[in-house]
Order: structure tokens, then C-alpha cells, then sequence
């Protein structure tokens, strides 16, 4: 039997945030019969608002037809113009030298495709330069009733992490990654759909429920680090190779289930203080104080940088994610009384320690 594995779009598994305005198209056959060949193929690409294919099939923005070919291999889209912050969804048919045929289907969703779309300013903090700890910057929103899609847009210049009500937003670390950041910021999208629908489940009655706003606050949080951005990096370790300032640069947008949508953005709204991330280099760790609590840093208003947005891409590389977690072979204490720890292997990576104490102890 003919089948069709691994449909890929621009080499991703129905990616979100696409900025291509020509998506490339990718696919393998399997099938047990010896010396199977493609012998034609056709695409179909619908824009569709939900993820019902049915539902998008009169939405065809894209019909190949029959293709007299075996390519399998990055097939371009040549249809109309895709629109920005869109789904779509697509059908790849094919036929071998038998005339046997195999359908598979797959999605994916573009992103701001313009950096003139992000409509968000750049935030920094305006802390002096003896500060080391990493500026956190945030903004409490609420909810306006049943959230059909949410997509958060965000980057930074240095590294960035962003927290919805206290968790942690993706999987991923290092962002936006380390690119050439005069030329090419990337920018992240992520799917904060049910992060924003756990947010907003309160039970009526509740406390902190606001039936007017359909759920509790949510807070919005950007911690930024210095990274390759701004911290010592290369041979020498030079400070401020591309820029002596951080900033966040972030856009919300909350699709409803009335069709009404909600937009949270850096601006002038926000506030920034510190927290316990106390330092943070590329080369040098991280400095972690958990004493440390929000009355420690009196939050202040957010500065805006003017800084062109030109350059901003969606993400195009792979980001670093945690893969595996291994657990320490051994402890060994050097002859100057050190404790260290053996993975048994050279690895990138950090360690997660589990401690019990009191503070100042």
C-alpha cells in the first residue's frame, strides 16, 4: 500500500510563524513494493480559520493540478499571495508508475511576514551600566471573554524568556539565538491558546474572578539576559559588540470567540524592575538569588529605544531545547575539598539541583 510520511513545510512539521512568501513542500513515500517511483503529484493549499480541512476546502488559494514529475523535494508554492497571521492547511496527493495513489494532509500558519506589521516598540530598561541584573520587564491584561487563538510575537535584543501568569511561554532557550543582530533579529511566534484559556477558567464566583472581563488578570513578564547581544563574547571578550542597551520587543494577539480581537504590545505601558536573576553571561553562568523578592526593586516606568524594526525575520533556525536529561555518575571531592559532579560525558547543558535550607544559611 502507498503512503505518504513525513510532510514537511519549509523542512517543519505544520510550523506556525512562517515569514516565506513561497513555502517549500516536502515528502516521502513509503510503500513495501520494490523499485516504487513518483510518477506525479498535486497540492492543494486552502486558507482556513480552524482546523477543519473540510471546513477550508472552499478556500482553495492554490491548486498545482496534476504534476507529471517525481520531485518530492522542496515543491514551491505558486499561488496567490499568502496573508500574514493566517492558517492553512494543504493536501498532497500522489501517484506512482502504477497508477497507485496515496493523499496525505498538513498545516501550518504565517507569521507577521513584514516586519512592518509588528506594530510593537522596542522596550529597555534605562538602568545604569554598574547594573548586572537582568531587567524584567511587565504588563497585567485582562481577558475580555472565551479565547478562540492567541499568538504571541516576541524577541529581544540579548536573550529573552516570557512568563504568562507566572509559566514559563514555550520550550525553548536562547532566544532569539545568536545571528548577525545589525542585519537579521529573529523573532519567535508562539501558540498561547490554552495558557490564556487555563487563565481565563476561573469558576463565576471566584476570587479574583471579573465577569466583565471574562477571567483574572494575566501578567505579562520579559526577563531579558545580555547574551551575545550585549555581554563579554569572543576571544577577548569584549562587552557591547553589537549594541550596549537590551530590549524586548513583544506583541500579543487574542483571537475571541465573539470574532473580537485584543492586542497587548510593548509600549510605554509597561513597567521594569529586577529580579533574582542577578547576572547573566554567555561565558559566566547565571547568578541566582531565590531571597530575592519584588519589594527588593521598585518597578519603574519602561523607556522606549528607537531602534528600526527592518531587520526582524521569523525564526528560520532550530531552537535550542532540552533533548535529554542525564543523571550524575558521580560525586567526587578534589584534595581541595571541592564537590563535583561526573555526567560521564561531555554535554551542553545545565543542572538542576534540588536544596533544602533557610534563608541566610
Amino acid at each position: 500500500m502507498l503512503q505518504i510520511e513525513k510532510l514537511r513545510v519549509e523542512y517543519r512539521e505544520n510550523p506556525i510563524g512562517l515569514d516565506v512568501a513561497k513555502p517549500r513542500f516536502s515528502w516521502i513515500l513509503k510503500t513495501e513494493k520494490e523499485n516504487c517511483m513518483q510518477s506525479a503529484y498535486r497540492l492543494c493549499v486552502m486558507e482556513t480559520a480552524d482546523a477543519d480541512l473540510e471546513t477550508a476546502c472552499g478556500s482553495c488559494v492554490w491548486d498545482s493540478l496534476r504534476v507529471e514529475s517525481d520531485q518530492s523535494v522542496l515543491v514551491e508554492y505558486a499561488g496567490a499571495s499568502l496573508k500574514p497571521e493566517t492558517a492553512y492547511r494543504y493536501r498532497v496527493t500522489v501517484w506512482d508508475r502504477e497508477g497507485e495513489c496515496a493523499e496525505a494532509e498538513g498545516s501550518f500558519e504565517t507569521g507577521l511576514l513584514q516586519p512592518e506589521n509588528m506594530a510593537a516598540d522596542w522596550i529597555t530598561s534605562g538602568f545604569g551600566a554598574e547594573e548586572k541584573a537582568c531587567p524584567v520587564f511587565s504588563r497585567s491584561f485582562m481577558l475580555r471573554g472565551e479565547v478562540k487563538k492567541a499568538r504571541l510575537y516576541a524577541t529581544a535584543l540579548g536573550l529573552y524568556e516570557i512568563e504568562l501568569n507566572g509559566e514559563k511561554v514555550g520550550d525553548a532557550y536562547f532566544a532569539p539565538g545568536w545571528t548577525s543582530y545589525g542585519h537579521r533579529i529573529q523573532y519567535q511566534t508562539y501558540d498561547v491558546t490554552e495558557m490564556l484559556r487555563k487563565a481565563g477558567s476561573v469558576p463565576a464566583g471566584a476570587p479574583g474572578k471579573d465577569s466583565s472581563a471574562g477571567g483574572r488578570p494575566v501578567c505579562m513578564q520579559i526577563t531579558v539576559a545580555d547574551g551575545w547581544y550585549k555581554g563579554p563574547f569572543g576571544f577577548t571578550l569584549r562587552p557591547n559588540i553589537y549594541g550596549d542597551q537590551t530590549a524586548a520587543l513583544a506583541e500579543l494577539h487574542i483571537t475571541y470567540a465573539d470574532g473580537s480581537v485584543q492586542t497587548v504590545k510593548t509600549d510605554r505601558d509597561w513597567q521594569v524592575q529586577t529580579g533574582r536573576i542577578r547576572e547573566s553571561q554567555i561565558y559566566f553562568g547565571e547568578t541566582f538569588d531565590s531571597t530575592w523578592d519584588s519589594q527588593s526593586s521598585a518597578p519603574q516606568p519602561a523607556r522606549i529605544l528607537a531602534k528600526d524594526k527592518s531587520t526582524l525575520t521569523a525564526q528560520e533556525s532550530e531552537p535550542v531545547r532540552i533533548t535529554c536529561r542525564t543523571e550524575a555518575k558521580e560525586l567526587i571531592v578534589t584534595p581541595k575539598g571541592e564537590l563535583v559532579l561526573d555526567f560521564g560525558q561531555n554535554m551542553s547543558g545545565f543542572v538542576e539541583v534540588h536544596v533544602t535550607g533557610r534563608d541566610g544559611c
